[in-house]
């Protein structure tokens, strides 16, 4: 469902692959085919981002659908507004700039602050890798301005899925913040440990609701992880004034 490592989905991508997936298993007699949603490094992807892949898979494997189907049976499933969210949410690596082949320069953050935990050096380890996703400035105003759209679109409605797109939002702005402050060289990240801390808390609450609480702890490491981050980079720049 190419949803890995961008925390909404990777439209394209998924689109392609499936299609091509079925398509090939038709031509040359496969039995069937399989779509998976990957759930490494804490599965921070809410379910609803997988929709799209699964319901394209289903589609594509009895016939030769096109995307208006998908978009069909996606807004019989959860409605037009959360739909039209969610297919815009999975563009938004469109705008990062040059393509990468899986995941998006806004996940690395989570990502490298994992690794990080590996290295003694956790912040030098966590800087010399997210030099290569530091995004330019018409890319975070393109990507700030499609979260603020979409997310205006949300703020009435009481769905879960609803729900989880504005957490996805919140963390995806957390993650653009940060990222201009590293491409800017601002050692100052209080506003984006709240952003954190704020999506944390909505997370217990919206992890519970689809999975078992066991994962939980696995999931919200991540967040913490790059908390701790931001707190070295906070104490870093205390320094240096």
């Amino acid at each position: 469902t190419s949803t890995w490592g961008v925390i909404t989905c990777r439209y394209q991508d998924m689109y392609d692959s499936i299609k091509n997936s079925a398509l090939s298993a038709k031509k040359y007699g496969g039995l069937g085919t399989m779509v998976t949603d990957w759930g490494d490094i804490g599965h921070l992807q809410y379910l609803p981002n997988s929709y799209t892949g699964f319901i394209h898979q289903a589609v594509m494997t009895w016939s030769d659908e096109s995307e208006e189907d998908v978009v069909y049976l996606l807004e019989k499933m959860l409605g037009k507004e959360v739909t039209e969210v969610m297919l815009n949410l999975s563009k938004y690596t469109e705008l990062e700039g040059e393509y990468r082949d899986y995941g998006s320069r806004l996940f690395y953050h989570i990502l490298w602050s994992e690794h990080a935990q590996n290295y003694e050096d956790k912040l030098a380890y966590f800087d010399e890798k997210m030099k290569y996703n530091l995004l330019s400035d018409e890319s975070i105003k393109s990507i700030d301005k499609l979260l603020n759209e979409e997310e205006n679109k949300l703020v009435n409605l009481e769905s879960l899925e609803a729900k989880e797109l504005l957490n996805s939002i919140k963390l995806l702005k957390t993650l653009l913040a940060i990222n201009k402050k590293l491409r800017d060289g601002v050692n100052e990240f209080s506003d984006e440990i709240s952003g954190l801390e704020e999506f944390e808390k909505n997370h217990l609450t919206l992890w519970c609701a689809r999975n078992k609480e066991e994962g939980l702890k696995f999931s919200i490491n991540r967040i913490i992880w790059l908390k701790q981050i931001l707190v070295q980079k906070n104490k870093k720049g205390d320094k240096h004034e």
